[in-house]
């Protein structure tokens, strides 16, 4: 993780579990998210790269993608955060429904 003084931290390179704590914070502040969410790394996924839990109100991060893809963690972390968010207000959504989506754009990701 990097940041300049006085500018906002830039998250283009997450490479421990301290750096995407501070990541998800910064994201809830900056874009007014309303979750309340634990952060862990789990290596034992062998597809993805994060998934939400709702029962747990958990977001898991791949332990590969941290190590070996750190400049594609904010983006995995944002990508689950939107899950949380949309299950938040409307826990009926559909996982990459139209709601979703929205919220995707609202963080700056519109692919």
């Amino acid at each position: 993780m990097k940041s300049a003084e006085n500018k906002k931290p830039a998250f283009d390179r997450i490479e421990s579990v301290n750096d995407l704590k501070l990541a998800k914070d910064f994201i809830l502040e900056e874009y007014g998210l309303q979750v309340d969410v634990e952060i862990s790394v789990t290596g034992s996924f062998k597809r993805k790269a994060g998934e939400y839990i709702p029962a747990n109100e958990e977001i898991r991060i791949s332990r590969y993608l941290l190590e070996n893809h750190p400049e594609k963690v904010f983006r995995t972390l944002k990508h689950e955060l939107a899950h949380a968010e949309v299950f938040g207000r409307n826990q009926i959504s559909k996982p990459h429904g139209k709601e979703w989506k929205s919220m995707m754009m609202n963080l700056g990701i519109e692919d």
